[in-house]
């Protein structure tokens, strides 16, 4: 959460950096990779974004992009825009649409793009990888960015399922699809909620699967879980996660690392 903006910029011209810091020293200091999140979301916005004045938004939409972006210089991919869509593949009426239209996510990548030239920039949504209207809809905006030339590298796909999750062949095809766009792909937000009836062995092939998935796809860049012990989730009451409360490996651990040794 350190990063999101009612977090880091909660007041007009106040920001609270030390908890992203530390994150970004962390990654220096042992040589990792990081992925910025996010830059612009319909919520976890702070009031005075949310009342602001609609003509004023775009520029304190620039303002915010720019200053993460400089302070935190070496993020290598960047959640830019966040969850732009409705359950239906309507565009959400938020703080950002209200003021521009769809327009705000064209704007915010290139403004991204001036503020971090070497970083992957890639726009993130949930349940868009099995080829509903909401897949549908972010399919077109891919295009219609692309074709404009906007400056667009990857889509995250969070992959909140639960540990009765089947579908896997419409995830397969829905990569293949935008793949075929020329983005990479990112599992950003992977997480297998316990579902009645099913056993930790069922959560674990839903790691599994999703995971050769991933691999089998070229352009499949990373896949993230969303936490690490279901001590910490956001699923509460759940335990979606690799690793138990006390942090011990289980059976999705096992799982995965499986997978990922035999690659």
């Amino acid at each position: 959460n350190s990063m999101k903006w009612g977090y880091i910029n909660p007041e007009p011209g106040e920001f609270r950096f030390a908890a992203a810091d530390t994150l970004i020293n962390f990654a220096a200091a042992n040589n990792m990779a990081v992925h910025g999140h996010t830059l612009v979301w319909y919520t976890s916005l702070p009031q005075w974004v949310q009342t602001s004045a609609i003509d004023a938004r775009e520029g304190i939409m620039n303002d915010f992009i720019d200053t993460l972006t400089a302070r935190y210089n070496t993020v290598d991919i960047w959640d830019v825009v966040n969850e732009a869509f409705e359950d239906d593949g309507t565009y959400r009426n938020s703080t950002w649409f209200q003021a521009m239209g769809k327009d705000y996510i064209e704007k915010a990548f290139r403004r991204a793009r001036a503020g971090a030239p070497n970083a992957e920039l890639i726009y993130n949504d949930y349940d868009i990888a099995y080829g509903d209207a909401k897949t549908d809809s972010t399919f077109t905006l891919m295009e219609e960015l692309i074709a404009k030339d906007v400056p667009l590298d990857g889509i995250g796909f969070q992959m909140h399922v639960g540990s009765d999750f089947t579908a896997f062949n419409k995830i397969e095809s829905t990569f293949a699809r935008f793949a075929n766009l020329g983005l990479d792909i990112y599992i950003t937000e992977m997480d297998v909620g316990m579902r009645d009836g099913t056993s930790e062995a069922d959560q674990a092939n839903v790691y599994r699967k999703i995971t050769e998935i991933c691999l089998d796809q070229p352009a499949c860049k990373a896949l993230q879980v969303w936490g690490i012990t279901d001590r910490y989730t956001w699923l509460r009451g759940d335990t979606p996660l690799l690793l138990d409360r006390d942090y011990q490996p289980k059976p999705a651990y096992t799982a995965m690392q499986e997978v990922l040794a035999a690659d």
